[in-house]
């Protein structure tokens, strides 16, 4: 079983991913984490140094190592839905969670994060950056998403309704709640 989370920065895709896979009982794995492994660098430094190129470079090799030997719980990094390529990976070699919340929730948690943490990857303010970004990509994280569930809930009601939906996923569903 591969479980895979997406949606934008913020969303809570590392946060809900860890108490999935501890209430299944399964591995856990960032792509965030793993990019920093093999590039040497955090995605916002890597962005940064080496541009954009390079970052989705990075997570499509790591994706792609993933969905060959990992089973488990896969938290994405919010860009990884950019790539067709990954799109489909994700999406024929797992169940694929949508967490989504609004701009101005995620704009604040990235806030309260604090810059060294999240730091900002286009250098536009915090509300500007996450609202391009979430307009971009939501038609993409729709895309993969055999479930849509909303990133404000508590964890453990995410992690509930997941493990719930997890038996039968033959095609995009609505947040139950």
């Amino acid at each position: 079983m591969r479980v895979f989370l997406v949606g934008a920065r913020a969303s809570g895709k590392t946060v809900v991913g860890r108490a999935l896979a501890t209430r299944l009982g399964v591995s856990f794995a960032d792509t965030d984490d793993l990019v920093a492994t093999i590039a040497g660098a955090v995605a916002g430094d890597l962005l940064r140094t080496k541009g954009e190129a390079a970052l989705r470079a990075a997570e499509t090799a790591v994706l792609a190592r993933l969905c060959e030997v990992f089973q488990g719980v896969v938290a994405t990094g919010g860009g990884i839905v950019l790539s067709e390529k990954n799109r489909e990976r994700m999406r024929s070699g797992g169940f694929v969670v949508h967490l989504r919340a609004d701009a101005e929730t995620l704009a604040t948690r990235i806030r309260a994060g604090g810059a060294e943490k999240r730091p900002s990857l286009t250098g536009a303010p915090a509300d500007e950056e996450v609202s391009a970004i979430v307009a971009a990509r939501e038609p993409l994280y729709a895309e993969v998403a055999h479930l849509v569930l909303d990133a404000t809930r508590p964890v453990e009601e995410i992690a509930t309704a997941i493990v719930a939906a997890l038996p039968s996923s033959p095609g995009p569903a609505a947040d139950p709640a």
